[in-house]
């Protein structure tokens, strides 16, 4: 399952973050898939405290870990909740306006391109890899239905 989420409705990757991995997507994400939080981010990654806490992990594990001996910080849920589904999948970013030295620090993926990630994702996973938009985030109730046989 490939979910792409946002362009270019979000300014800050924090509600990018949350709406992409809000439990409302529960539904529709699968272990080994791959999501996509894909948003402008005209005003860089977000706020001082956020931007330290995500660039200095270098992976998913490493910042939960790091939660068991630290207090609780600021915008920490946030991350939080994208390190939780990075443990299970696949994240990538796509968002022009974090600058590449942040990018490259983040403990998820970065892109280059909503198209080109979501390519990479059918291609590794299979023509058959089905693909849910979610346009509002946490304003979109998301559900799957049953396969009803033939």
């Amino acid at each position: 399952m490939l979910q792409v989420w946002g362009l270019p409705a979000q300014r800050l990757v924090a509600p990018a973050e949350l709406a992409a991995l809000d439990p409302a997507a529960a539904p529709v994400l699968k272990k080994g898939g791959m999501m996509v939080l894909a948003a402008a981010c005209a005003e860089g990654l977000g706020g001082e405290e956020f931007v330290s806490m995500a660039t200095q992990y270098a992976s998913a594990d490493d910042f939960l870990q790091s939660l068991r001996h630290q207090p609780v910080r600021i915008d920490q849920w946030q991350l939080e909740e994208c390190a939780r589904i990075a443990r299970d999948m696949d994240v990538v970013l796509v968002a022009e306006g974090i600058p590449e030295e942040q990018r490259r620090r983040l403990f998820i993926r970065s892109g280059s391109g909503v198209e080109a990630v979501v390519a990479e994702g059918i291609a590794q996973r299979g023509q058959d890899a089905s693909v849910a938009v979610i346009p509002k985030g946490p304003y979109t109730l998301v559900g799957v239905q049953p396969r009803v046989p033939v």
